[in-house]
């Protein structure tokens, strides 16, 4: 989850589309995962970033929260 908030705080977002989201629960857990095409700015350059993010939450106290996330086929390049 720091890695999100890393991002959140250093990189400017110029789009960002996501599909094919899917969210499972079992008891209090859930997995939810979405395809995500961006286009992001950091240190005055932009790329464009692929993949899907992988999300696993925990309800406590009738709250989700957030415990797990990983990216899986990642791919960022530079553009102009």
């Amino acid at each position: 989850v720091d890695g999100f908030k890393d991002f959140c705080e250093s990189a400017t977002l110029h789009d960002f589309q996501h599909s094919d989201a899917r969210v499972n629960v079992i008891g209090s857990t859930a997995v939810a995962s979405y395809t995500f095409d961006t286009v992001f700015e950091r240190d005055q350059c932009k790329y464009r970033g692929t993949g899907r993010d992988l999300w696993v939450f925990s309800k406590c106290e009738g709250q989700w929260q957030a415990v797990w996330r990983t990216m899986l086929d990642i791919d960022e390049r530079a553009i102009e």
